[in-house]
């Protein structure tokens, strides 16, 4: 059994749907993590593995993302969290106030290990921030699209709908080398 660290069921309904097909068998599981405060996400996502391992001793994935806005400098990178918890979408929307550039990067990142393996695999992904929010979630969800049909995140979450188009490429890299390297041996 391999334990998916979360207790966000937007992320268990994505890995599910990533997943699917593969014979991967994932047990979302709910620990109370020490998050380090660092700008560097894989830091941050390898103490967050770590730390997890400490108390389950079983083979995990933690799965962790930044998030960069161009226009502002790669803000606000890892501490989306506290963006999302301390902003709403119409202050995200405000930020960018004449800013002609609105790309935004998705740095997503999974973490495994058991007792005898570490190993990141990532992927980052282009979109852009809206210039009005669409949809009821987070308030980043709300502003940000990573789709060619502009749906934002929340209006895809509110759909049952992938939020990324063609974003496979993380989990089936992680796929593949759980089944040549786990499943196999």
């Amino acid at each position: 059994m391999l334990y998916y660290i979360t207790e966000n069921p937007d992320k268990i309904t994505s890995v599910k749907r990533n997943l699917k097909g593969s014979g991967i068998k994932i047990q979302p599981k709910a620990v109370e993590l020490l998050e380090i405060q660092s700008a560097n996400v894989e830091k941050i996502i390898q103490e967050k593995a770590k730390y997890a391992f400490s108390i389950i001793k079983k083979p995990l994935i933690v799965n962790d993302a930044s998030w960069e806005i161009t226009a502002l400098g790669g803000f606000p990178g890892p501490y989306m969290k506290y963006v999302n918890k301390w902003l709403h979408a119409f202050d995200i929307i405000n930020l960018m106030s004449g800013h002609l550039n609105r790309e935004v990067f998705f740095n997503d990142n999974l973490y495994y290990i058991d007792e005898k393996r570490e190993k990141l695999f990532s992927e980052k992904v282009s979109g852009e921030v809206l210039m009005a929010p669409k949809g009821k979630s987070r308030p980043s969800d709300e502003v940000f699209t990573f789709r060619k049909d502009k749906k934002t995140i929340a209006s895809c979450i509110n759909d049952g709908l992938d939020s990324f188009d063609g974003r496979q490429k993380l989990w089936q890299e992680f796929a593949d080398w759980y089944q040549s390297e786990i499943i196999s041996k």
